[in-house]
């Protein structure tokens, strides 16, 4: 049925049943997926017994709406996996591209009032943890300075990369959680300064041109306004005007597959073995291409260099050095604000349903699930 939903039915004489590889998987004789315009109609489905399982990726939501009746009754199960797979990068991303933007310290700078802890308390009930690496919560992920394999990888192009890739380890801003970032003002003050904007009349604008230092936070999602909302609220204490402006999905593909946006949120997933998709998300030549995932606009030669380098590693430890040294040399640029990452996955489910023993790796795939043999 078109646009609403879609019914598969397992064959019953398919040829590789029996093989071991495929034991304990395929467990259902019907799998039904429903198409829903948004998650709250969906989720009003699930609460009503027309879904089986509900994986739920807002953590307020988490804590707020699964008080229903089923829940209540143990016909729902609701739980929380502590794991450890990939949790990638979800940040705000600017387009440097943009003149506004082009500079690393005014990029440092707005990362400076930021206030993950005042929104992880107040807005994911302390759920997030601020996400360090492109490759977080995995060994791929750089820490501290580089050394041994690494730093002799990444001295190969010492010429190209940042100093702090070399001389300091990456950190961002940290507050108190209680939302007084004067501090961070303070600083962010500064290196906007150094940079060429002064305050006047309560706006910041270019010393030079008088121009007001305003730009455009493009969103996908209503989900993810409350983010950039309070974001642009301590923006708007240095006299900087972030217009938060939510489009509808093709609006929103377009602009971003043609890179005309200031700032947008975005996410990089990834797997275990990276490889040439790194080109695609941070090459120079990825930067000029239409619907490519080079989002902030990168052109650097060394960066370039450490993407061939990880397509031409030939064993696991190459490869995992490549990526740390990659991981680095786009931290260092400051192309990005991270925001933040669950290291627990949140389900719900039907008590019908029972399935594999929860693990570190996360929810457990759906095909290895079955259900409850009636009670007589």
């Amino acid at each position: 049925d078109s646009g609403r939903k879609i019914i598969y039915d397992k064959v019953d004489d398919y040829w590789a049943k029996d093989l071991p590889v495929n034991k304990g998987f395929y467990n259902f004789d019907t799998v039904k997926i429903e198409y829903f315009g948004n998650t709250t109609v969906a989720f009003e489905a699930f609460k009503a017994g027309e879904i089986d399982l509900w994986e739920e990726t807002d953590t307020s939501a988490w804590v707020q709406n699964y008080d229903f009746n089923a829940i209540k009754d143990g016909k729902v199960s609701k739980v929380e996996i502590p794991h450890q797979h990939q949790v990638g990068m979800n940040a705000f991303v600017f387009n440097t591209r943009n003149a506004i933007f082009a500079d690393e310290k005014v990029r440092r700078a707005l990362a400076q009032v930021f206030d993950f802890e005042w929104l992880n308390k107040n807005l994911y009930h302390g759920s997030l943890t601020r996400t360090q690496s492109f490759f977080d919560n995995t060994d791929l992920a750089s820490k501290g300075l580089p050394q041994g394999e690494e730093l002799a990888l990444l001295k190969d192009y010492r010429a190209d990369l940042p100093k702090a890739v070399f001389e300091e380890e990456f950190t961002l801003p940290k507050t108190d959680g209680s939302g007084n970032i004067r501090a961070q003002l303070r600083v962010a003050k500064k290196m906007l300064e150094e940079a060429g904007w002064t305050s006047k009349g309560g706006k910041l604008v270019n010393a030079k041109t008088g121009k007001p230092f305003e730009f455009e936070i493009l969103l996908n999602s209503p989900a993810n306004e409350k983010v950039a909302l309070a974001f642009a609220r301590n923006l708007g204490l240095l006299g900087i005007k972030a217009n938060v402006r939510t489009v509808d999905p093709s609006q929103y593909e377009s602009r971003r597959v043609n890179k005309e946006y200031d700032m947008i949120i975005s996410f990089w997933g990834h797997t275990m073995s990276p490889g040439s998709e790194q080109k695609y998300y941070w090459s120079s030549k990825a930067a000029d291409e239409p619907g490519t995932r080079n989002y902030p606009g990168i052109k650097n030669s060394a960066v370039d260099a450490l993407c061939d380098d990880i397509t031409a590693a030939t064993c696991r430890k190459d490869l995992i050095t490549a990526i740390r040294a990659l991981d680095r040399a786009l931290l260092a640029h400051h192309l990005i604000i991270p925001i933040g990452h669950k290291t627990k996955d949140y389900i719900a489910y039907w008590n019908k349903l029972e399935h594999p023993q929860f693990g570190p790796e996360g929810i457990p795939n759906f095909t290895m699930w079955w259900m409850k043999k009636a009670q007589n």
